[in-house]
């Protein structure tokens, strides 16, 4: 007699099978429509000192004095919750509040370090029940993830933003997660963002701060991604006298602010060609949903397809479903050990052009690989602009081509030596 087959049990309570019948259609809060839904994380990102901060601050002072940012009705006034890495309580965030007439009694500040993993995503989670803000907001994000995080890996980052959108939904709290931008090399603002392409896939709404290259006060939020509504027209804000305004509806846009170190820009093609690196780092993934991204990214099939040959990546079929990988050759993630110290990847100059010569990998970088290696990810990994077309999105594979250049390696010194300047002044 044949035995019966054992019993399943689920592993987690958290995931369920339900019937799309027994699930009640929801309207989208906002916060502030379209730029802020209520129950969502939405980011804020711009370059260093543009006031990505003081904007965070300004929207929080709204919140609590039920004023509402420009163009929105007049609301309760709701608390605050802020978890601020870069800004002092008492000699930045308090000022800053009082001098634009918040009501500090309904903010509540996270004092202390904080990770967001396990435990710190049940500290905060204690902090919702007990405060119940209409706001959380994490400045800047990057900071919160943690040391075991690679914020340049989809996988990594798309378990922190799950939990996040988490917290966002159960207590129908509007998150706004602050993020400060890579220097330069992407036409298309959405790509700009710090690490991974999956951190701003998550968010259903993204805010650009900014100014005019070619007039430096003229400064506003550009709504650049909007999944729950149109995207809003540019919010214009100023920094005077020590304290912030807003100016109204700005005609500001995405690619005047990107203008100052766009360099000659990147083609549609260069920018798939980054999308799909990113996505497929981890191994393989299903076609459909590569196409699905990619379409939330605002890249034409046509176009990801071409990126998917440029990068030789592969398709393979299991089952019923079709998935595409990177081979070996191609991955971005290739081993450090492989290529050691400077003075070993001397044997894989066969095969350069002649421009390159007899180029001293050490004396041009004056550093060994390794610590060349370790600054550029501890910056956030950037895209150093090389010549019209040419940008170095990997430091690593650009040492180890064979088609790289003198001129190539130059420009990545220049960068390492402003770092390491930057840090003595420090």
């Amino acid at each position: 007699m044949a035995s019966e087959a054992p019993e399943y049990k689920p592993s987690s309570q958290e995931v369920k099978l339900r019937c799309m019948a027994d699930v009640k259609a929801e309207k989208v809060g906002w916060l502030a429509k379209p730029y802020i839904p209520k129950g969502k994380v939405t980011l804020v990102e711009g370059d260093p000192g543009i006031g990505k901060s003081w904007v965070s601050l300004a929207i929080a002072t709204a919140v609590t004095m039920g004023a509402g940012i420009p163009g929105q009705e007049i609301t309760e006034p709701s608390n605050v919750v802020i978890a601020s890495a870069e800004d002092g309580l008492g000699d930045t965030i308090r000022p800053r509040l009082d001098a634009m007439g918040a009501d500090v009694s309904r903010i509540f500040a996270i004092d202390g370090a904080l990770t967001l993993d396990e435990n710190g995503f049940a500290l905060v989670e204690s902090y919702l029940v007990r405060i119940y803000p209409a706001l959380l907001i994490i400045d800047p994000l990057v900071a919160y993830l943690g040391a075991t995080i690679d914020i340049h890996r989809a996988n990594e980052t798309r378990a922190v933003m799950a939990q996040l959108a988490r917290l966002a939904e159960k207590f129908d709290v509007a998150v706004i997660a602050v993020r400060h931008l890579t220097k330069g090399g992407m036409s298309k603002a959405i790509y700009r963002g710090l690490g991974s392409i999956d951190i701003t896939a998550a968010c259903r709404s993204v805010l650009l701060a900014g100014c005019d290259a070619e007039n430096p006060q003229n400064r506003a939020l550009v709504h650049i991604k909007s999944n729950l509504a149109p995207a809003g027209t540019a919010i214009g804000y100023e920094l005077r006298e020590g304290g912030f305004y807003w100016t109204g509806e700005s005609s500001l846009t995405a690619a005047q602010i990107l203008a100052a170190d766009n360099g000659a820009g990147t083609s549609e093609l260069e920018e798939a060609t980054t999308f799909l690196k990113d996505e497929l780092a981890d191994g393989q993934v299903p076609a459909k949903d590569v196409y699905r991204d990619a379409t939330n990214m605002g890249i034409t099939r046509r176009t990801l397809e071409r990126a998917k040959a440029k990068l030789q990546a592969k398709s393979r079929r299991i089952g019923d479903t079709w998935f595409w990988y990177l081979t070996q050759s191609t991955s971005p993630t290739s081993s450090i050990k492989e290529f050691g110290d400077l003075n070993q990847i001397e044997a894989k100059k066969e095969g350069m052009t002649e421009e390159l010569g007899d180029v001293n990998y050490e004396t041009t970088l004056s550093m060994p690989i390794t610590e060349a290696l370790a600054l550029w990810r501890s910056e956030g990994a950037p895209i150093i602009h090389l010549g019209p077309g040419e940008n170095c999105l990997d430091l690593e594979v650009l040492l180890a081509n064979p088609n790289t250049l003198e001129r190539h390696l130059q420009a990545v010194r220049a960068w390492l030596e402003k770092v390491l300047k930057r840090r003595g002044e420090a």
